[in-house]
């Protein structure tokens, strides 16, 4: 865990948030992170000063509001970054209908300078609770959430565990989370108590990277571990707002270097054994889902793809692309 001290540095806010429906049905959208991201981020814009609006809406108005005019297959009309601050955007949804009474779960994650807890309590926090009884038409789906919905529950990551914000729509003021609390469970103890081997990685959400940094498998472009590794650093540089550089080498802290190369070594030498992916749903971001199946990971690499798992990687991170779970 030491080789990974300079990531745990990175400020994270993660937050769950529970609407519960308050009339006989919605359908989400099958691109649900997408729809979050315009629809709220309008209402943020719509409760911010003149100055920060302008910024906002600069950013939500990419391509002229593209997204959602019209349905399309060409998954560039996602902007990668189309809110002003480092999100992301992660629904833990199972399904699409939703009656009264039932509860949709989604997660907000602000990052590196961007972890401002006033601002999700000042911003976000009333803009969602204004889209929860403003009803907004969608000619593409006569039951959409918006406006039907209360905001049930909020809680804030601290490590492994969930601690209440908003608990039945009442928010407590007296608790202050802290931006660095997100990592508290990832120590020396929580990996060597670690009692099965993980050997499989289950996208949780589709991925999607260039093609000239994954490795071909026959009829498939599988992002394999060196370059999961080589995109949860640059990740972390993204973060604390460094310059992105070509050689990736020169991201990492020379304390760190020796530790961080060995892990480079290590994945370089880990062979896949099968792999079952396919492509996602054509109208949402990201290109594949699946999963991989590996040899068995060595203790040493985990903590690697904890925090690339946190953070995402890959493209369309700010919808919940690119993050996964290791299993047996």
């Amino acid at each position: 865990m030491k080789s990974l001290f300079f990531m745990h540095t990175i400020k994270l806010y993660r937050y769950l948030i529970a609407w519960r429906v308050n009339t006989p049905m919605v359908r989400l959208p099958l691109d649900f992170s997408a729809s979050i991201s315009y629809t709220l981020g309008h209402a943020i814009a719509d409760v911010l000063s003149t100055k920060d609006a302008r910024l906002w809406r600069k950013h939500l108005d990419t391509d002229k509001q593209v997204l959602f005019q019209t349905p399309t297959t060409n998954k560039e009309i996602y902007p990668e970054k189309p809110w002003p601050i480092h999100s992301i955007i992660l629904p833990h949804t199972t399904k699409r209908n939703y009656c009264q009474g039932e509860v949709i779960l989604w997660e907000l994650k602000l990052i590196g300078d961007s972890a401002d807890h006033g601002f999700f309590l000042e911003a976000i926090l009333p803009a969602m609770e204004k889209l929860s009884y403003t009803e907004i038409n969608d000619r593409h789906s006569r039951m959409n959430v918006w406006g039907h919905f209360d905001v049930l529950s909020v809680w804030a990551a601290n490590g492994n565990k969930w601690e209440p914000i908003v608990q039945e729509a009442e928010l407590n003021l007296r608790y202050n989370p802290k931006p660095l609390q997100w990592n508290s469970h990832l120590t020396d103890n929580f990996y060597q108590n670690q009692l099965t081997h993980k050997t499989r990685m289950v996208w949780l959400k589709p991925f999607e990277f260039d093609i000239e940094s994954l490795s071909q498998m026959k009829d498939r472009f599988i992002p394999d571990l060196p370059r999961i590794i080589e995109s949860v650093v640059r990740r972390w540089s993204y973060f604390t707002s460094m310059r992105i550089q070509k050689d990736i080498w020169d991201l990492v802290p020379p304390s760190m270097l020796v530790q961080v190369k060995k892990a480079w070594e290590i994945s370089t030498n880990m062979r896949i054994l099968s792999y079952n992916l396919i492509p996602a749903l054509k109208h949402e971001p990201g290109l594949w889902a699946g999963e991989v199946t590996y040899e068995s990971i060595p203790e040493f690499l985990l903590p690697y793809l904890d925090m690339a798992a946190i953070f995402h990687v890959g493209k369309k991170t700010h919808y919940g692309c690119g993050t996964f779970a290791m299993c047996q």
